[in-house]
C-alpha cells in the first residue's frame, strides 16, 4: 500500500471507525450497507465510503467519489473526514496540493468539534499505544494545529508532554503549552496549569509556583465548576495560602453547590463537595462575622459567573 494510502487509512483507526477497509473489500454487502447509510445522510458512513473510494476497496479507486463523500461528511464537522481531506490537500492526492487548504481542514477539526475538550486527542493516543505509525500521524496533526494557534491542540500537547504520551516527558514544555492555551482563555488549560503549578507533582517540584497556580485557578473558577471545587480543596487543605482557609473553602464549595452538576463527576465526589458546604458553614456560624463576609463574597462571585455565562 502506498504511503499516502496508509495515511488515509490511519484515520479510520484513530477516530474509532470500527469497520476496517480490508473487510469492506471482502464483504460487498457491508459496503452496500454503508453506502445506503451514507446516502441517507449519516456522516460516519459518508466518511467510510469516501475512504473506501480513496483506497479502491470494493472496486477501482475513485478520487472524485472519495472527495465527494468526504466533503459531505466534513460539511457535518466529522473530524475523521476533515482529517482525511487535510491529508489529501497536504499531499495533493486528487486535488492541487495546498498547505493553506490543509491547514483550514486541520483547524476545523478543533473548531467544529468542541467535544474534544471532553475527549481530547491525547486520549486517542493512549487508547492505541501499540500503533506507532498511527500515533505519529496524529501527533503531527496535533503539532500542526497547535502551531496554527488552536488552543485545544495546545492543551492536548501539554497533556502529552506532561505524561510522556507520544513524546518524551518534559514538564517545562508541558507548562509552556498550558500557558499558551490558558492565555487564549482555554478554561481547561487554566485549570490544569493552576493545579500543576500549585502542587508541582513529583518529580517536578522545581516547577511549583503557588502564586501563579492560584491566579490561573481563580481565572478558571469564574467559568468552571471543577475549578471551584479544586480551589476549595486547595484552600481547605492549605495547599494554597490564605488568611481564612475555612471561609475561602466554604465560598468555593458553595459556588459548586449553586451550579449545575458537571457531567462525568462521580456521586462520591459530588456529594462530598455538598457535604463540605454544610460542615464549613456550621463552623463559620461560630464566628458570624466570618460567615457574613463569606456569604457576601459568594453573592458577588455568583453574580460574576452568571454575567460571564450571559456574555457567551
Amino acid at each position: 500500500m502506498k504511503a499516502r494510502s496508509v495515511r488515509i487509512l490511519a484515520l479510520v483507526v484513530l477516530f474509532g471507525l470500527t469497520v476496517s477497509c480490508p473487510r469492506l473489500s471482502a464483504q460487498g454487502k457491508e459496503l452496500a450497507a454503508i453506502k445506503a447509510r451514507a446516502e441517507s445522510g449519516d456522516s460516519t458512513s459518508q466518511c467510510l465510503l469516501g475512504v473506501a473510494f480513496a483506497l479502491g476497496h470494493g472496486g477501482p479507486a475513485d478520487t472524485e467519489q472519495a472527495l465527494r463523500w468526504l466533503r459531505l461528511s466534513a460539511g457535518k464537522e466529522n473530524p475523521a473526514a476533515l482529517y482525511a481531506l487535510g491529508i489529501m490537500h497536504d499531499i495533493g492526492q486528487g486535488v492541487p496540493a495546498s498547505k493553506a487548504e490543509a491547514d483550514r481542514c486541520f483547524q476545523a477539526i478543533y473548531a467544529g468539534h468542541p467535544s474534544f475538550a471532553v475527549f481530547p486527542v491525547h486520549q486517542v493516543l493512549c487508547e492505541f499505544p501499540v500503533r506507532g505509525s498511527y500515533s505519529s500521524e496524529l501527533m503531527a496533526w496535533v503539532f500542526r494545529a497547535a502551531e496554527l494557534g488552536r488552543a485545544e491542540a495546545k492543551f492536548d500537547l501539554a497533556y502529552m508532554y506532561w505524561r510522556g504520551v507520544g513524546v518524551p516527558q518534559d514538564a517545562a514544555e508541558a507548562l509552556k503549552w498550558y500557558r499558551d492555551a490558558a492565555e487564549q482563555g482555554h478554561v481547561l488549560s487554566q485549570l490544569e496549569l493552576g493545579e500543576r503549578l500549585s502542587l508541582g507533582h513529583p518529580p517536578f517540584k522545581v516547577l511549583m509556583d503557588k502564586a501563579e497556580g492560584e491566579k490561573w485557578l481563580l481565572r478558571a473558577a469564574s467559568k468552571n465548576v471543577l475549578a471551584c471545587a479544586t480551589l476549595a480543596a486547595f484552600y481547605r487543605d492549605s495547599v494554597l495560602p490564605c488568611a481564612d482557609r475555612e471561609a475561602e473553602a466554604y465560598v468555593y464549595y458553595s459556588l459548586v453547590a449553586k451550579s449545575d452538576r458537571p457531567e462525568g463527576i462521580r456521586d462520591q465526589d459530588y456529594f462530598e463537595w455538598l457535604a463540605q458546604v454544610e460542615l464549613l458553614e456550621s463552623r463559620l456560624r461560630l464566628s458570624p462575622g466570618r460567615l457574613q463576609i463569606a456569604q457576601k463574597k459568594i453573592a458577588q462571585l455568583w453574580k460574576e459567573m452568571e454575567a460571564a455565562k450571559s456574555a457567551k
